[in-house]
């Protein structure tokens, strides 16, 4: 009986071990990092549309820098791209002061994570606006 409480309190502390590493691993600097893929807008959404699963074996969790029109902005996001093919790029916290700054129809590079395919476009997080 000690033996069996032994292993479930030795695998209890490995658990913990593991997911304080997990919950403490640093997050990528976006800006410091180089892009993995330096892409337009409209061929990152048509790359996902034509086959989703080899777009987040390629694109997914990487660094990628997007460059298109900006068809939309709210207080933390930028869309991307037209009407039919669209990134979305949450910005990072230091960067949302800058997108009062910014013109709808204006072209912009952005760099981010990719989050894959929403349910209309192709997610960015950690976003930063390059130019």
């Amino acid at each position: 009986m000690i033996k069996y409480i032994l292993i479930f309190i030795s695998g209890f502390i490995i658990g913990a071990g593991i997911m304080f590493y997990i919950f403490n691993k640093p997050h990528k600097d976006v800006k410091t990092l180089k892009p993995d893929f330096v892409i337009n807008a409209i061929d990152l959404f048509t790359e996902y549309e034509e086959d989703e699963e080899l777009s987040n074996n390629k694109f997914l969790n990487k660094v990628i820098e997007v460059k298109g029109q900006i068809i939309s902005k709210s207080k933390v996001s930028i869309i991307i791209g037209d009407d039919f093919a669209s990134v979305n790029c949450v910005l990072n916290k230091s960067e949302i002061h800058k997108i009062k700054n910014i013109n709808i129809s204006s072209q912009i590079t952005i760099r981010g994570i990719c989050s894959g395919m929403g349910l209309i476009d192709v997610g960015l997080t950690k976003c930063i606006i390059v130019e």
